[in-house]
């Protein structure tokens, strides 16, 4: 019998703490995690690992959520993302609509992230 993979989660996040937590908590559920503390980092890491889920907080300093998504996205067409924020995001632009699994507000429960990454 083969053994299934891990599911392979890429976590963006400029908050340390955030990152820190879910990647402890998705590695407790079985999930293999790799952390980016900013959007550029997550596009580095894209360019050499394929990941399913991507977890991509939507402000950061420099690059942010959105066009880290677009720019992931373009290298691994296949992959899963949600999109998280602390801040209301007002009139939701389309392509966090188009492109994305859902959007999580932080603080979030973690049974409604397993929901969505199941």
């Amino acid at each position: 019998m083969k053994k299934k993979k891990p599911t392979n989660i890429l976590i963006v996040d400029d908050e340390e703490g955030v990152r820190q937590s879910l990647a402890e908590i998705l590695e407790l559920e079985g999930l293999q995690v790799t952390q980016a503390s900013n959007g550029y980092i997550a596009i580095e890491k894209a360019q050499k690992n394929v990941y399913d889920i991507a977890l991509i907080d939507i402000r950061m300093p420099g690059i942010n959520g959105i066009e880290t998504l677009l720019q992931v996205m373009s290298l691994q067409p296949q992959i899963k993302a949600v999109m998280m924020t602390g801040h209301p995001l007002g009139k939701q632009p389309n392509t966090l609509v188009e492109k994305t699994c859902g959007i999580l507000y932080k603080p979030f429960c973690i049974k409604e992230l397993m929901t969505m990454i199941r």
